[in-house]
């Protein structure tokens, strides 16, 4: 009976309670915050904008060997938009950082601009494809300068290299083959609107 009681006393015991459910409460907060930062960490807010790095060893080694160095030489804010967005993706998809200079310093680089705002596309004389593509259209293409391979973003405004920017960008994500890259693109309306869940 001595047994029977002390172990009844056990289980009755309001400070074994206390333990037990303070190591409840415990395990669901963990649960409940690691559940959250999950959420927080993968929301889709960004949407294409989420910067992974490129899977495939092979599609690596052609953006890395592609794209050493960018070059930009207007100062525009939208300009400056451009350039950030673009060293930023390329640092988080090649997992390095890809310089970014006034001129073409490197064999296979990447140059952004518009006829008046860069030497490099003035040169490569695309005036003729570029009236073609209006206000908000962009070429990209591959290309040669001084001697030199490079991928050319050419618009006619800045906004233009923004958008010719992005697409870029989206083939890095898909990992599409950028080395013989022929692209004209232009919107066919004025006012386009993203689907996005909150808006």
């Amino acid at each position: 009976m001595r047994i029977i009681k002390s172990i009844c006393s056990i289980k009755a015991d309001p400070g074994n309670h206390r333990i037990r459910f303070s190591s409840i409460l415990l395990f669901i907060v963990v649960f409940v915050m690691s559940s959250h930062w999950h959420l927080l960490a993968e929301n889709g807010y960004e949407l294409w904008m989420r910067y992974a790095p490129v899977s495939s060893p092979v599609m690596l080694e052609q953006y890395r060997s592609g794209i050493r160095e960018v070059v930009f030489q207007g100062n525009s804010e939208t300009i400056q938009i451009a350039k950030h967005e673009i060293t930023y993706a390329l640092s988080s998809m090649l997992s390095i950082t890809v310089p970014s200079s006034g001129s073409a310093n490197l064999d296979g680089f990447l140059v952004a601009g518009t006829s008046e705002n860069s030497i490099i596309v003035d040169n490569l004389d695309l005036a003729g494809r570029l009236s073609d593509v209006g206000e908000e259209g962009y070429i990209i293409m591959n290309a040669v300068y001084d001697n030199k391979k490079c991928i050319v973003v050419a618009a006619n405004n800045d906004i233009g290299i923004l958008y010719g920017v992005y697409h870029l960008i989206r083939l890095i994500q898909t990992e599409k083959d950028i080395s013989c890259l022929d692209i004209v693109s232009y919107p066919k309306i004025k006012i386009r609107v993203l689907n996005h869940w909150d808006n």
